[in-house]
């Protein structure tokens, strides 16, 4: 099923692949968290011309309800624990759906938090484990503390949010394929 963000959250993801690519995969794993949420900071600005860019061949009308899409979405995420935007977001008291967020700021920072973090890191993990042929959550330590030479406590933390947002994945695809039978 076709979500209403797909084109914002395309461009979101795109940047943070670049990111990654740019941070490379050990910086990825261990690099502190407070270390990475600056490298994964995106300014609103910076993504406000990238969405009119991608859209610049649609009609004025329908550029600009792309643009509130993109408010909308980090609105959404900020609201969901995903991303801290600086200064916050605040909604008018007429607005009782809460469908026009509005910023403190005009450039505001679009900072991930912990937790969004972790899921890159994830993310990192899951293309390495896929291109390494690694079985199990035992191999996976054991292979980031003896070829990757990452210490045992860091390796110890990676392997157990692996396995973690894997079990959830696992059940997110079980549940999905429930409601397909």
């Amino acid at each position: 099923m076709r979500n209403i963000y797909d084109e914002e959250l395309n461009i979101l993801w795109n940047n943070y692949n670049d990111i990654i690519n740019k941070v490379g995969f050990y910086s990825m794993l261990e690099d502190s968290t407070k270390s990475l949420q600056e490298k994964f900071t995106l300014l609103y600005k910076q993504l406000y011309f990238q969405v009119k860019t991608e859209n610049s061949w649609k009609p004025e009308n329908e550029m600009k309800y792309n643009l509130l899409k993109l408010r909308r979405l980090l609105g959404l995420w900020q609201s969901n624990d995903i991303i801290n935007i600086e200064g916050g977001v605040h909604y008018s008291d007429r607005d009782v759906y809460r469908q026009f967020p509005l910023y403190a700021m005009q450039n505001p920072r679009v900072v991930p938090t912990i937790k969004t973090i972790n899921k890159l890191r994830v993310k990192a993990l899951i293309g390495y484990v896929e291109e390494k042929d690694i079985k199990d959550l035992r191999s996976l330590r054991g292979h980031l503390v003896r070829v990757l030479k990452i210490d045992s406590d860091t390796a110890t933390f990676l392997t157990k949010l692996y396995g973690k947002m894997q079990a959830k994945k696992e059940i997110n695809d079980f549940s999905q394929k429930g409601d397909l039978i």
